[in-house]
């Protein structure tokens, strides 16, 4: 559906994006002197977010030849008048149709060719994700290391700022006339956003040495995880009595996540060691905190921040997927079933994915699914909801 509606409004000769998509794929330079007309300039930008959700779904189908054509007739890496974070999608889609070395050697171009720290941490998160890809976890570790320590430099504070300029919090403060609020609220921001920054990448950290059967060195690295969190606890707590300060923090789900991630956290660490039960204690309370605050739909929680690391919007699929690991581990095959089932029934077009549905067919063939009956009840829900994304191979675990 995104693509044939991206299709048409990119490429129909009625629609009022299509002058901007064709001068892209033409290499014609930007018009400056439009630059202030606000409706091209709405457009224009409009027109970057329909190819970004191009992008992304093609991706997500695994459409490999079309994406290939969509980059290369874009050429977007070279058009430094396109945002940055459009041109980041565009390098890190390499990594789906030509070689690794190509698809990095891009990345740390657009990371070196930008005088900007949130760009630069873009860049970088996306650098680890591949090197992951690769098995390369000693290089992935390293360009978390070098995001670690853009956020503790003083210089990221302006920039961390700008942010919250960006999606317009300050302007609805109706601080005093000394400003005295804006600063407090901004001040929150800054230090939640860095903290929250801060556990994101200690916690991928610790994800990749427990990969390597480091646990020792994971454990460790949780632990700075955990010390990062008095800045955030502040600012909720602040954001509870004051409306200026939940504004500011509105939308930014890196903030409101991080207290969640920890639990997580301390649930792999005790997966790790064994200790099945107490896992799927840590497990059950991100998935009861999460469904509490989406059932009270609290205000700000939910959302990505522009420019900025991306996180799961939702910890529920690996905190249940993980309950379902330690149900196997003990024995329970049809509770740990149940509980990844009890998911696709939730929302089948959000937590049906490749990953669930590919875990889901190994526990029914460990099970008694005589002739596959459940992996076809579960292919009719992914054909009924649509979901091209989940490929067919995921039903053939056998």
């Amino acid at each position: 559906d995104v693509l044939s509606a991206t299709t048409d409004m990119l490429g129909s000769s009625t629609s009022p994006y299509q002058p901007f998509y064709a001068a892209l794929c033409d290499g014609a330079p930007r018009d400056v002197k439009k630059d202030g007309d606000a409706t091209i300039s709405r457009l224009r930008n409009e027109t970057y977010e329909i190819i970004s959700l191009r992008i992304r779904a093609l991706m997500l189908l695994t459409r490999h030849s079309d994406l290939k054509k969509e980059i290369q007739r874009l050429q977007l890496m070279d058009k430094d008048y396109v945002p940055f974070s459009l041109r980041i999608l565009s390098a890190k889609s390499l990594h789906h149709f030509a070689s690794p070395s190509q698809c990095l050697d891009t990345l740390y171009s657009l990371c070196g060719s930008s005088s900007s720290n949130t760009a630069k941490i873009q860049t970088l998160s996306i650098i680890s994700d591949v090197f992951i890809a690769q098995d390369e976890y000693r290089l992935a570790l390293h360009s978390l290391d070098e995001i670690l320590v853009m956020l503790r430099e003083d210089a990221i504070f302006p920039e961390i700022s700008a942010l919250a300029e960006a999606k317009g919090a300050l302007e609805t403060f109706g601080a005093d006339e000394n400003g005295a609020v804006a600063d407090v609220a901004n001040g929150h921001f800054c230090s939640a956003l860095l903290a929250a920054s801060r556990i994101e990448i200690l916690s991928r950290q610790g994800r990749i040495l427990m990969q390597t059967g480091a646990l020792k060195e994971a454990s460790t690295i949780f632990q700075y995880a955990q010390d990062e969190i008095p800045p955030i606890l502040s600012a909720l707590n602040a954001a509870n009595k004051s409306s200026v300060i939940r504004n500011i923090l509105s939308g930014v789900t890196i903030i409101h996540q991080a207290p969640k991630q920890l639990i997580v956290n301390e649930g792999i660490l005790l997966f790790a060691d064994g200790e099945y039960a107490l896992a799927m204690d840590k497990f059950r309370a991100v998935m009861e905190a999460q469904r509490q605050e989406s059932k009270l739909q609290t205000h700000g929680t939910t959302g990505q921040l522009e420019n900025w690391l991306t996180v799961n919007d939702s910890l529920i699929p690996p905190a249940l997927n993980n309950m379902a690991l330690c149900a196997l581990y003990t024995c329970q095959l049809e509770k740990a079933i149940s509980l990844l089932e009890s998911l696709v029934r939730e929302n089948p077009s959000r937590y049906l994915t490749q990953e669930l549905a590919f875990n889901l067919c190994t526990m029914y063939e460990l099970g008694s699914d005589v002739g596959g009956r459940r992996k076809r009840v579960l292919q009719l829900i992914a054909k009924r909801f649509s979901l091209h994304d989940v490929p067919q191979a995921s039903f053939r675990s056998n």
